[in-house]
């Protein structure tokens, strides 16, 4: 979850059409604030709600909801288009930021010393425009004084140089029609990752126009990008789904489909703090994929053949992942994040389970936790009753309505657990306030499993097989000769890994140049959709 800001996004359309036979030179100035300006933007991590001064100028916008630093940014409408559209800026002109500024701000040290400028092609009510966007700031290469831009000019160009802070733009095409406009169309809902089964009487019972050419459309789990300038589809896309036709090759009564679907929720690795983390759908709490036998010929998933050449890494162990978060208090009624109240008075139990887990290699966990109090406080992290992490928590002013309303501590830890069962235990300790209040935003466990199948279905993937020209023997035990491994690292592109089997242990051989998801099901262990009328 993000931490709640309140920022007020200044957008400024300059509509002032471009052609590129005149090539003209724009001049621009950067009007800054004296004194800082003030707002409500957090800007420490262990701050909440607070009034906070920020750099600015006039007609900033602020694209990272974690950062005080601003953005230009501007539009420009394009007379026409040719592809290697691009943005020259120019005459720069700088002045040194005031000492007393730099010292505020600690991530002005991290500042380039020159400007990195960002900018893309796209429609607007069908006509070309380009967006640019850059922070006016720099780290002067001589001095190593902060610098704030207050002129420049730019050009726009339609061929590249070797300039650094000219990246490639890229013209996007939207199409003209949804593939909802025609034919016949079945919404389904989901509310988990995994393998999903339709019959052919499903089918049948849908409706469909001809239930022996299904076809599955959907842009898989996660919210929309919160910044519109985030490249996303801007239509359903059509998913690769199995198809079992029975003996007879023919998809008929008695046969059915599977096909991939993705939750609401997401993960991705997080390079920096090596831990798989999990971003939780704010607006809803499904996914939705439509079916139709009206789109042509199907797709399907196709299969892949085992990798040739050195096997780098053996792999008999995977990286799971699992998270604990409810949202039921928003402490502000304001911004995006809610918070699960926690008892003061009482430990407070998270019960985590990994099956088969390797009980010699460290469990890491993430948690972040607020507490409202006039005193300082702590909050005491457990393992199966073993006490692993303690944080502090700073008072806050309860009579003042511009100070902090909590205070929030992000902890990142590990741990060791001899069963697979956890059992995380969160002591909140009021330190003789006796109206405390705490609250967890959520707890994020990552664990190593052995490569054991129990049920019908496993989901896996391996870090430290991960490298550059790397070959990974995976070996997954507990497995019969009905289960099957599907590649889903991109799920809409699915395909099924060719396997081999030997005394209940099933091997594939794969590149792992870089990080690849798999699922392994044995046909016996399978969601349903819920139709929708």
């Amino acid at each position: 979850m993000k931490r709640i800001g309140l920022v007020v996004f200044i957008l400024v359309f300059i509509m002032i059409p471009v052609s590129f036979s005149q090539s003209k030179e724009i001049i621009r100035q950067i009007r800054w604030d004296t004194p800082l300006h003030s707002g409500y933007f957090p800007i420490q991590e262990d701050s909440f709600s607070k009034l906070y001064h920020f750099l600015h100028f006039e007609n900033a916008v602020y694209t990272d909801p974690d950062s005080p630093l601003p953005c230009y940014y501007e539009l420009i409408p394009l007379v026409n288009y040719y592809p290697g559209t691009g943005i020259v800026l120019d005459s720069l002109h700088f002045q040194p930021l005031p000492s007393y500024i730099v010292t505020r701000f600690p991530k002005l040290d991290t500042l380039s010393s020159y400007i990195h400028i960002k900018f893309f092609v796209s429609q607007r009510r069908k006509r070309p425009v380009l967006e640019f966007s850059f922070v006016p700031l720099r780290k002067n290469p001589l001095t190593g004084d902060i610098e704030k831009l207050v002129d420049f000019s730019y050009k726009i160009t339609n061929q590249y140089g070797t300039i650094k802070n000219c990246i490639k733009s890229s013209f996007t095409k939207y199409r003209s029609n949804s593939v909802l406009s025609s034919g016949k169309w079945v919404k389904l809902r989901i509310k988990e990752d995994g393998i999903y089964k339709l019959s052919y009487s499903d089918l049948q019972n849908m409706g469909l126009s001809n239930p022996s050419n299904p076809h599955i459309f959907g842009n898989g789990g996660g919210m929309l990008p919160i910044m519109n300038n985030v490249s996303r589809p801007d239509d359903l896309t059509e998913n690769a789904i199995w198809i079992e036709k029975g003996s007879d090759n023919i998809f008929n009564n008695g046969d059915y489909i599977f096909f991939y679907g993705k939750g609401p929720n997401t993960w991705k690795y997080n390079e920096t703090e090596q831990l798989f983390v999990h971003s939780i759908h704010l607006y809803s709490e499904a996914s939705y994929y439509f079916i139709t036998s009206d789109a042509g010929e199907g797709k399907t998933i196709s299969m892949e053949e085992q990798a040739d050449g050195n096997i780098s890494n053996n792999v008999s162990t995977f990286d799971e992942f699992s998270f604990h978060e409810n949202q039921v208090v928003n402490l502000i009624k304001s911004g995006r994040q809610w918070f699960e109240p926690l008892s003061a008075f009482a430990p407070n139990n998270f019960t985590f389970t990994f099956p088969n887990l390797v009980t010699s290699r460290s469990i890491k966990i993430k948690s972040r936790v607020l507490a409202r109090s006039a005193k300082s406080s702590s909050i005491v992290f457990n393992a199966n009753n073993q006490s692993f992490e303690s944080l502090t928590l700073s008072p806050v002013n309860i009579g003042s309505f511009t100070s902090d309303y909590a205070m929030a501590k992000t902890m990142q830890n590990t741990f060791l657990s001899g069963t697979n069962e956890v059992t995380i235990s969160l002591q909140f300790l009021n330190n003789g306030y006796s109206t405390a209040q705490c609250w967890l935003d959520y707890i994020i466990l990552n664990a190593k499993r052995n490569l054991t199948m129990e049920e019908g279905h496993l989901h896996f993937r391996d870090l430290e097989s991960v490298g550059e020209g790397n070959i990974a023997l995976f070996k997954l035990a507990g497995a019969n000769p009905t289960t099957i491994i599907w590649d889903i690292t991109d799920i809409f592109n699915i395909r099924q890994i060719e396997t081999t089997l030997i005394e209940g242990d099933l091997t594939i051989k794969v590149h792992t140049d870089s990080l690849r998801q798999f699922i392994a099901f044995d046909g016996t262990s399978y969601l349903i959709p819920e139709v929708m009328d």
